[in-house]
C-alpha cells in the first residue's frame, strides 16, 4: 500500500509529523504526532484520546442515538461504573460535564429500574454548594418538584434532610429566604392528618421560636377557622400531659409594654372566659398585683346593658 510500511505485526504510515499504526499487538490502533499519539485503541477495547477536543460526535440523522453505552455484566464481573468522568487537576476551574439543551425537552432523563439511588453525590467541598440550581428566567414554572403517586401505605418520608453529626451545632438543617412579599412556606394539607408536626428532644431550648422584630400592624401569630361545623373542638390547645411536671406553666404571656397582655373579643352570646378546675385546696383564679398603687386588681366596666345579668 502506497505510503504504508508493512511489518509482520503492524501497518504504519508516517506523514507530516504524524504517525498512524494498525497492529496485532497490545495497542491495536494509534494515531497522532509521531512518538506521542493522541488516539489509541488497545486490543482489549480501551480507547484513549488526549487532545483539546478528545471525542466529537455529530449526529445528522433523524433517528437513532448519538451516543450509546451498554453493559450486560453481573455484579461479580465488574467493580467500576459504566461511564466515568474525572478531572484530576485540582487547579482546573471548569466543569467536568456540561449539557446544553436547546430543545423543549428534558436535558437529563434517568430511568431507574432497580431498588437503588437514582442520584448519589459525594463532595469534599468545605465552603461550597454541593447542589445548586439557578433558574432566573422562571415565570410560572418550578425550581424543583417532587411527586409520588404510590399507593403503598408504608411509613416513609418523601424528602429527608439529616444533619448526622451532633457536634455540628451551627448547622441549620433547612433554611428558606423569601425576599418577595409572598409566603415563605405554603402547605396545602388535603388529607386528614397533621399539616405540621414537630418532635423535639430539646431539654432547655424551645420547640418553636418566632422572632418578628419588624412588626408594625401585623401579627406574630394568626389562626383562623371559617368552618360551620358545630362539633365541640379547640382552635388552640395546650396540654401538659404529665402530672409530675408541677413546675410547668401551660401558657405564659409576658407584656413589657403599657398595653393589655391578654384580650378577648367575645362577639357571640356565650361565655368569654370559662375556667373548669379540679383543684380542691387551691384557687380557681388568682391575681397577684403587688405593685398596685392607684389601680385596681380587678375592674369591670361597660355593664350598662345588664338586665337580669350581673357581676
Amino acid at each position: 500500500v502506497g505510503g504504508w510500511t508493512l511489518s509482520t505485526t503492524s501497518l504504519t504510515n508516517t506523514s507530516g509529523g504524524n504517525t498512524t499504526t494498525i497492529s496485532t499487538g497490545a495497542t491495536a490502533f494509534l494515531s497522532g504526532p509521531t512518538g506521542a499519539p493522541t488516539f489509541t485503541v488497545t486490543a482489549a477495547g480501551i480507547l484513549t484520546a488526549t487532545n483539546a477536543q478528545q471525542v466529537l460526535i455529530t449526529q445528522t440523522v433523524t433517528t437513532g442515538i448519538g451516543l450509546s453505552l451498554t453493559r450486560n455484566l453481573a455484579s461479580a464481573f465488574t467493580d467500576s461504573a459504566v461511564a466515568a468522568f474525572s478531572n484530576t487537576n485540582a487547579g482546573d476551574d471548569q466543569s467536568v460535564l456540561t449539557i446544553t439543551q436547546s430543545a423543549v425537552a428534558s436535558a437529563i432523563t434517568v430511568v431507574q429500574n432497580s431498588a437503588s439511588n437514582v442520584f448519589s453525590a459525594t463532595t469534599a467541598g468545605t465552603n461550597s454548594i454541593a447542589f445548586q440550581i439557578a433558574a432566573d428566567s422562571l415565570t410560572t414554572g418550578y425550581i424543583a418538584q417532587f411527586s409520588s403517586n404510590s399507593a403503598d401505605a408504608s411509613a416513609r418520608y418523601l424528602v429527608t434532610i439529616i444533619n448526622d453529626n451532633a457536634a455540628a451545632a451551627g448547622a441549620i438543617a433547612f433554611r428558606i429566604q423569601q425576599d418577595a412579599a409572598a409566603g415563605g412556606i405554603d402547605i396545602a394539607q388535603n388529607g386528614n392528618a397533621n399539616a405540621i408536626r414537630v418532635v423535639s428532644n430539646a431539654t432547655t431550648q424551645e420547640g418553636m421560636v418566632w422572632t418578628m422584630d419588624s412588626l408594625t400592624t401585623g401579627s406574630g401569630w394568626y389562626l383562623t377557622s371559617n368552618s360551620a361545623d358545630a362539633s365541640a373542638r379547640f382552635l388552640i390547645r395546650v396540654v401538659n400531659d404529665n402530672a409530675l411536671a408541677v413546675g410547668t406553666i401551660c401558657l405564659n404571656i409576658q407584656q413589657d409594654a403599657a398595653a393589655s397582655a391578654f384580650q378577648i373579643l367575645q362577639n357571640a352570646n356565650s361565655v368569654g372566659i370559662l375556667i373548669d378546675t379540679a383543684a380542691t385546696s387551691s384557687y380557681g383564679v388568682q391575681v397577684q398585683s403587688d405593685t398596685l398603687t392607684s389601680g385596681f386588681t380587678l375592674f369591670s366596666n361597660n355593664g350598662d346593658a345588664f338586665t337580669t345579668g350581673g357581676f
